[in-house]
């Protein structure tokens, strides 16, 4: 695999990943929890059905960043590497969206922010490392006998 052929390859996985990972854990299993965090007029704004190709869009650009970061910027080719770096970049992000939303918009609670920079950050983690993992392969070279 080339080097840019593993770039594209992680920022897609990393974009499924996110995308399945989070429908389930923000759409599926804390559903109510956030729903009980948010304002009740934010919740009316809320498209049902999501748009989904923003929502893929979105998860690809997120996907793209982390993979070039981790190729181009800082070298990993490892999953444990991934992982750290995941956990550092996905934390900073999750913390700045999320005060973001606190200093301009009543929407979120503080029980709502907490769990929400938890999970962005364990998610981040985990697609970092596998990103890490898919950057770190590469074409064994045959050596002659």
């Amino acid at each position: 695999m080339t080097k840019l052929t593993r770039l594209i390859v992680a920022s897609i996985a990393g974009c499924i990943l996110f995308f399945f990972l989070g429908w389930l854990i923000y759409g599926v299993l804390l559903n109510h929890f956030f729903d009980a965090h948010t304002s009740s007029n934010f919740l009316e704004l809320m498209r049902k059905p999501p748009y989904l190709i923003a929502a893929v869009i979105s998860d690809l650009s997120l996907g793209f960043l982390l993979a070039f970061i981790l190729q181009q910027w800082a070298g990993i080719k490892t999953f444990i590497k991934g992982l750290l770096a995941g956990l550092l970049i996905s934390f900073l992000i999750g913390l700045w969206v999320d005060l973001y939303f606190v200093a301009f918009i009543k929407v979120y609670d503080a029980p709502f922010i907490i769990v929400d920079i938890i999970i962005y950050t364990a998610l981040g983690g985990l697609i970092g490392g596998v990103i890490g993992w898919i950057l770190g392969m590469e074409k064994k070279k045959v050596e002659a006998t």
